[in-house]
């Protein structure tokens, strides 16, 4: 199921992590919140990984 997903909605690291930061923001809007979310792109074709970092404050934490 995540493979087929995953698949079906391909998405930059940074995508991935702006998406986490608001799923939670949606999900936790009415409660204090600070999130960290990170998320890392192991690459085959390239000599190096990529890697996106995110952060949140919501309702002052």
């Amino acid at each position: 199921f995540v493979t087929r997903q995953m698949h079906e909605n391909p998405q930059f690291v940074e995508d991935v992590c702006r998406n986490i930061l608001q799923n939670a923001k949606d999900a936790f809007n009415d409660r204090n919140l600070e999130m960290n979310a990170e998320a890392t792109s192991l690459e085959s074709i390239h000599k190096h990984d990529v890697i996106a970092q995110g952060h949140i404050v919501v309702n002052g934490g």
